[in-house]
């Protein structure tokens, strides 16, 4: 890294040269003065300011702070790919956007099937099953009524199957 590209990464945003700029390496926190510093009594204000905590703290190891972190790592490699090469970062970015744009476009424009055809013959299969127990139970009920009735005839004894 060159000039003030470290500086720029580690604040995520920009800096200008000179600059003062005050790091506490143990919580990632940096203190920037209020005003550009210009004569040696500004720069030893700001510096007590640090010392006895009345300067305003930036940055930090949070939760939000490393996402805030996550979000310009991302954001700063698509752009040094676009600026280092404009057609590849185009091509590696818009081939993927393209594709799954037409996927969407196919996903919402495609014809729905609202499934009356499986209805109707989900009902048909219903109606045929019925009548075949309709059908069943009455055969069932015609051979129970045989079965009752050659019960009866055996259990007649010789004289009374004559009379019948």
């Amino acid at each position: 890294m060159s000039g003030n590209d470290y500086i720029n990464s580690l604040i995520m945003g920009e800096v200008s040269i000179p600059s003062i700029i005050i790091l506490n390496t143990s919580n990632e926190q940096y203190f920037l003065p209020a005003e550009p510093v210009e004569d040696l009594q500004q720069m030893l204000q700001f510096f007590s300011s640090v010392l006895d905590g009345s300067a305003p703290a930036y940055g930090g190891d949070g939760i939000f702070q490393r996402i805030k972190r996550v979000a310009y790592d991302a954001r700063s490699t698509i752009m040094s790919v676009f600026r280092s090469s404009p057609l590849l970062g185009c091509f590696l970015f818009g081939l993927p956007l393209g594709v799954i744009s037409l996927m969407c476009y196919g996903i919402c424009t495609a014809e729905s099937d609202d499934g009356t055809e499986d209805l109707e013959l989900m009902k048909a299969e219903e109606e045929e099953e019925e009548e075949r127990l309709t059908e069943r139970t009455e055969e069932e009920e015609e051979q129970t009524d045989r079965t009752a009735e050659e019960e009866l005839t055996e259990s007649k004894s010789p004289a009374e199957k004559k009379l019948d």
